[in-house]
């Protein structure tokens, strides 16, 4: 089946349950933001000493877990949609009620891979933020933009190349769970192996041919930032701040942001979620490499 076969079946089955997909879409986002937030309450309140940091550790851990199973469920909500045309919102919270253990191994599994695979572009990023400098990288002397510029794309292409040939192996295995939920993790790995053999490369167009709609929300966004920076510009405004508004960026943030321009005289404050580690919730690798 061609990749345009499959999005014209996925849209003749979504007419009827468009509005409830949406709903559900709605809720399982909702949930993530909420996780997102207890997580960075649980940064912020830790004490910067071994226990703070362990039970910041431990607080995350349990939010992956929760974040775990809700994916799970959409998983589960998706497919029943596909096959049946009919789902329910509890059909959501499958991974609370059967197996949750076994399902924790196997996200963990997964999410290890998916590193493993990203891992070039992750030491791009991180080299460049512990460094802060691309004076070297990787043993080679960097003297221009333009060279900092062509490893960054050889870390990409080679991300890519591994989630091609490593990850797509093993793509199915969060749903081979959902329908035998008598296989254990290493199993449903196996299995998801045999599967995928000889059809990486059509799974790897087909998530390649929504690049379209990655670069238009991009360029929306974007489109938005300049409208709110020129409005700004216009009206007379000495300080612009910029921030997501699903609380992904906190707000207790903006006085420190603004005291770095107005008070140190800095002409641009940039704040991260990365200075101290990665700290983010059910994010999928593309967006954890995006942002």
């Amino acid at each position: 089946m061609t990749s345009s076969s499959l999005k014209a079946r996925s849209r003749a089955i979504l007419i009827d349950c468009y509005a409830f997909a949406v709903f559900a879409s709605i809720i399982i986002s909702v949930l993530n933001i909420v996780l997102f937030c207890l997580g960075d309450l649980a940064s912020f309140s830790s004490r910067r000493n071994i226990v703070g940091s362990s039970l910041n550790l431990l607080i995350s851990l349990i939010l992956f877990a929760v974040s775990t199973l809700l994916q799970t469920g959409y998983c589960f909500l998706s497919l029943n949609i596909a096959r049946t045309g009919h789902a329910r919102i509890r059909d959501l919270f499958l991974g609370f009620r059967y197996h949750t253990g076994r399902l924790m191994l196997l996200s963990m599994a997964l999410t290890v891979i998916q590193y493993l695979c990203a891992f070039p572009l992750v030491y791009l990023i991180f080299a460049f933020l512990l460094q802060g400098t691309r004076t070297s990288m990787f043993g080679v002397s960097l003297s221009s933009d333009l060279q900092f510029a062509g490893i960054a794309i050889l870390c990409l292409l080679l991300s890519a190349l591994l989630y091609g040939v490593f990850y797509l192996l093993y793509d199915q295995a969060l749903f081979l769970f959902i329908d035998h939920q008598d296989y254990r993790f290493l199993q449903c790995l196996q299995e998801s192996r045999k599967m995928m053999y000889g059809h990486r490369i059509q799974l790897f167009l087909l998530n390649l041919s929504f690049i379209g709609y990655w670069v238009l929300s991009i360029l929306s966004l974007g489109t938005a930032y300049i409208c709110g920076f020129k409005w700004a510009l216009e009206h007379g405004y000495d300080y612009v701040i910029e921030m997501d508004a699903d609380f992904s960026h906190s707000p207790k943030d903006l006085p420190r942001l603004y005291a770095a321009c107005h008070d140190e005289g800095y002409d641009v404050s940039v704040g991260s979620r990365y200075i101290s580690g990665v700290n983010v919730v059910n994010w999928p690798m593309g967006r954890v490499l995006m942002s």
